[in-house]
């Protein structure tokens, strides 16, 4: 999986170059009928899998008043989570562990033809925990590292919205990137989306469908559900199932 690492530092570093050649969340169909940018954005929400259970938090804001258009903008992110797993390690025969992660970032935008491309960088940390802890995975331990953040997406409210984000965190040698298009359809937008993620541990790749809904202006909810693969690891690391299926519900803020 070394290729795929590789290939997402690149693409967080491609992600700011695009948008010299040609914003942002209004891309997944959040913001119809919107008079004007919105000036930050906060957004909540949980997620699971087979065994595992995360609940996760983050904003970003634009100390100019717009995330829609060129400037700087600082980042943070809170990630929790909760996972078992089967091991001939544990007395018991079972074992679980813990993630904590946290991490802030400022970065710039670029717009461009209605296209918006931002590169973040910071701190980032990881907090791992396991009990019984004879469990725990050797390669995983408490890191503070540098994360990068890249993400291009298009602004207002397209017919045919499209986003590709991720970050690389030299913590546990961690990433995280997804790609998504679809429809929208106003108040409601829909489509495919495809994720990669792992660390020096493991690697996965899903692949699913996502429904925005505006439920109120200037709050969403969005649903995604589809199918985890595990492409590379052991039982213990972040849950016991190679395969299964995963869903997220994330509740999105903006604040005009």
């Amino acid at each position: 999986m070394k290729s795929i690492k590789l290939g997402l530092v690149s693409l967080v570093g491609a992600v700011f170059c695009l948008a010299a050649a040609c914003p942002s969340f209004a891309a997944d169909g959040l913001t119809a009928g919107a008079p004007q940018s919105p000036s930050s954005a906060i957004w909540l929400g949980f997620g699971f899998k087979s065994h595992v259970y995360a609940g996760y938090g983050g904003g970003v804001w634009a100390p100019n008043g717009s995330l829609d258009s060129d400037g700087f903008q600082l980042r943070g992110e809170l990630l929790y989570v909760d996972y078992h797993f089967n091991t001939t390690l544990s007395p018991t025969g079972t074992a679980s562990g813990q993630l904590d992660r946290a991490n802030a970032q400022v970065g710039y935008q670029i717009v461009r033809s209605g296209i918006a491309s931002s590169l973040f960088v910071g701190p980032d940390y990881q907090d791992f925990s396991v009990s019984p802890g004879s469990a725990s995975n050797s390669r995983l331990s408490d890191k503070v590292g540098l994360i990068a953040t890249g993400r291009v997406a298009n602004i207002g409210t397209p017919r045919i919205p499209f986003s590709v984000e991720g970050n690389y965190s030299t913590a546990n040698d961690t990433y995280w990137a997804k790609a998504k298009t679809g429809m929208n359809f106003g108040q409601i937008a829909a489509g495919p989306e495809i994720a990669i993620l792992g660390n020096v541990a493991f690697d996965e790749a899903r692949y699913g469908m996502y429904t925005s809904i505006e439920v109120w202006h200037g709050k969403s909810v969005e649903i995604d559900a589809g199918y985890a693969q595990r492409l590379r690891g052991t039982s213990g690391v972040l849950g016991s199932s190679p395969a299964s299926l995963y869903g997220d519900v994330t509740l999105v803020l903006l604040n005009y």
